[in-house]
């Protein structure tokens, strides 16, 4: 708890509370990619272990493992690239600050002492830039190292260190292998050496062709070049292919592998349109499908599976909102329940 109470915030991003009924839990500091947790392990767990306190990295986006090449489940097989993960806590253990407000006042300066006010206050690090940050972020290590007793960033970066190593220490040691032993009675050979004259005798060989061996040597250079540039045509067909904008067909060749769309960093910002026209489409048949589920219509879907165009009669609620699904409708037609005798009306929607 007295850990806790020391966090100011995570770079200029405040720390809350992970449970606000149990402030004894821990703190948690949300971001885009990845979240920053510490709590008590004992709190969180509800068993009796000890006051431990548990400091956790949460991913949410694969960009943010992408620089130790983790993209795959198999990928944290691998011992090397895992080990490398210990960057990830150190980094962010160095982007928290963190504060001794049992430094005495009177002790500092004047201009210590407006440091100690403004720099133990989470909000005037939210309004601080990239630079304010590093500045003010060194300013608060010399006054902690001049009047602190002791400093926890430190001492927590330490532990973290060394829990973290022994986790890999049965793995990252290095296999010692066994020496070659031979004893000195084998050393000499039982036998005595030969020595003989050594002739050198020079002719031309014909090659399988019948030609001689230079021509048939360069024939089979020419024939691996063919067939290595097959096995490359048949490797990169799908780069060297023309690929263009699924929306107005325009070549986007020079744009990575995985788009489908024209890039706006290629064609500027009209490429949005591109984009649009396809995320569009879905977003009208969204509307349609949940107009269609609160006014109690029923719904006729044309849509096309596996080059055939099918039709069918269905609730709305048995249509599934994925994306798949939604590029494959044709057209959908709203048919409202019946009420009297006066047959329904049909209300197309083809998008």
């Amino acid at each position: 708890m007295r850990i806790f109470k020391q966090i100011v915030c995570y770079r200029n991003k405040p720390f809350t509370q992970i449970d606000k009924r149990n402030k004894r839990l821990g703190l948690i500091c949300c971001l885009h990619d990845y979240d920053v947790k510490l709590y008590d392990k004992q709190a969180q767990s509800g068993q009796r272990c000890g006051h431990v306190l548990r400091f956790e990295v949460k991913a949410k986006k694969m960009r943010h493992l992408r620089p130790f090449h983790i993209a795959t489940m198999a990928d944290l097989m691998d011992i090397s690239r895992v080990y490398r993960l210990l960057e990830l806590l150190t980094d962010a253990l160095q982007n928290i600050v963190f504060f001794d407000y049992s430094i005495e006042q009177k002790a500092l300066s004047k201009r210590e002492l407006n440091q100690y006010l403004t720099l133990g206050n989470s909000v005037s690090w939210q309004g601080m830039n990239k630079f304010q940050l590093t500045r003010n972020r060194q300013r608060l290590t010399d006054l902690l190292s001049k009047h602190s007793r002791q400093q926890l960033k430190p001492l927590i970066h330490g532990l973290i260190v060394e829990n973290w190593k022994g986790l890999f220490t049965g793995y990252l040691e290095a296999k010692k292998l066994q020496p070659f032993h031979q004893s000195a009675g084998q050393i000499e050979a039982p036998l005595s050496a030969t020595f003989s004259h050594l002739e050198y005798v020079r002719e031309i060989v014909a090659g399988i062709t019948g030609k001689p061996l230079q021509e048939n040597k360069q024939e089979n250079r020419d024939s691996c070049k063919e067939i290595y540039s097959a096995k490359n045509a048949q490797k990169n067909c799908a780069k060297t292919a023309q690929r263009q904008c699924k929306s107005c067909g325009r070549s986007i060749a020079s744009q990575r592998p995985g788009s489908m769309f024209c890039s706006e960093r290629v064609y500027g910002p009209t490429a949005k349109v591109c984009r649009n026209q396809d995320s569009n489409r879905r977003r009208d048949l969204k509307r349609i499908v949940t107009h269609a589920i609160n006014s109690q219509y029923a719904i006729v879907v044309t849509y096309q599976i596996e080059g055939k165009t099918c039709t069918d009669n269905l609730p709305p609620t048995d249509l599934e909102l994925t994306k798949a699904w939604l590029d494959r409708i044709v057209n959908i037609e709203l048919i409202p329940t019946i009420t009297g005798n006066n047959p329904p009306a049909r209300t197309g929607c083809r998008v």
